[in-house]
């Protein structure tokens, strides 16, 4: 990139609503940006957060740096922002509205009853792929296996397995069929596909990241209330991925990985017995902090780290009352 050319910073807000990822967008449809003048990154992307109302836990991870197609045109410099939605959501829509092929939870009736409610069109990632299929070259044998090859392996067909973190990858297999004319549009929009532009190019990208972090130790802890029970972070998780986890191995899995601790205190949230608050544990949300960018105020910080140690204390000293209990007992017999 040359000397004194322009940046704008496009930001990608992605948060969590129950188990439906959204992004936020402007009243025009595209996502935030603002041209980088003045100070720093962080700085730029904290105020338009601001702007917008956002609150809570805030962090940014940069995607992309793509440079202008003519001498003229800024740079964009992508990030995603993972965070949670405060107060309005009205710039604030499902994600699978502008990748409805993404979430898998649902097929057949479901899917199509999944879409009504949410007021898009479940599209079938396999129907995509068979589309792409007949678009192979068949000039050339060794080409068409492997154009082949990738559909089925981006795509999760011919035995091959789903790949949620290849978001992207997908979508630029739709844009590049349209583009160089291997597939209608319109016969995409009558599958319930829309637009293929870059705010959907952006959001793919995003996506694709955030679930890759959910399957290593980066998990954006952020997407998350501060307390939560098993079963709702499961719900978030599947939200997130676009796909079902059985719910006896996701919590062989978290235990594994020493994911969460307990918070104390039990809630509601399914019919049936209570069930227990639980926190992420201090590790991850160090690890979160150290591998992106915190745009949250220090004043918001200091005081969620501020209840972050009464969770961790609160347990502890519960346990030493109730081993404090037995042995006062026994000194008194």
């Amino acid at each position: 990139m040359r000397e004194g050319t322009r940046i704008v910073l496009v930001a990608v807000p992605i948060a969590l609503k129950g188990d439906v990822p959204y992004v936020m967008t402007g009243s025009d449809g595209f996502m935030p940006s603002v041209e980088l003048r003045h100070g720093s990154v962080p700085e730029a992307l904290r105020d338009m957060m601001a702007r917008r109302r956002s609150s809570g836990v805030v962090r940014a991870e940069q995607l992309a740096l793509e440079e202008g197609l003519d001498g003229r045109s800024p740079a964009r410099s992508l990030y995603v922002v993972t965070t949670t939605i405060e107060g309005d959501a009205a710039n604030w829509s499902p994600c699978y509205h502008y990748l409805p092929w993404e979430d898998r939870r649902s097929q057949g009736d479901q899917a199509r009853e999944r879409g009504n409610e949410s007021g898009q069109k479940w599209v079938n990632p396999e129907i995509l792929a068979a589309m792409l299929m007949e678009t192979i070259d068949t000039t050339s044998y060794s080409v068409g296996q492997l154009y082949r090859r990738r559909i089925n392996a981006l795509f999760g067909t011919g035995g091959w397995p789903w790949r949620p973190e290849l978001a992207y990858e997908r979508f630029m297999a739709l844009r590049e069929a349209v583009v160089e004319g291997r597939i209608n549009e319109d016969v995409l929009h009558a599958l319930g596909v829309g637009k293929l532009g870059d705010r959907e190019r952006h959001l793919a990208r995003a996506l694709g990241v955030v679930r890759n972090a959910f399957r290593s130790l980066s998990v954006p802890t952020e997407l998350m209330p501060r307390h939560f029970t098993l079963r709702q972070l499961q719900a978030g998780v599947e939200g997130v991925m676009g796909e079902h986890r059985d719910s006896q191995m996701f919590r062989r899995e978290i235990t594994r990985a020493k994911l969460v601790a307990a918070a104390g205190g039990l809630v509601s949230d399914a019919p049936g017995r209570p069930s227990r608050l639980f926190r992420f544990r201090i590790e991850m949300e160090t690890l979160r902090e150290l591998q992106t960018m915190t745009l949250t105020p220090p004043v918001v910080i200091e005081q969620l780290q501020s209840e972050t140690l009464d969770a961790v204390l609160a347990p502890q000293d519960d346990a030493a009352l109730r081993e404090k209990g037995p042995r006062e007992n026994a000194k008194r017999r």
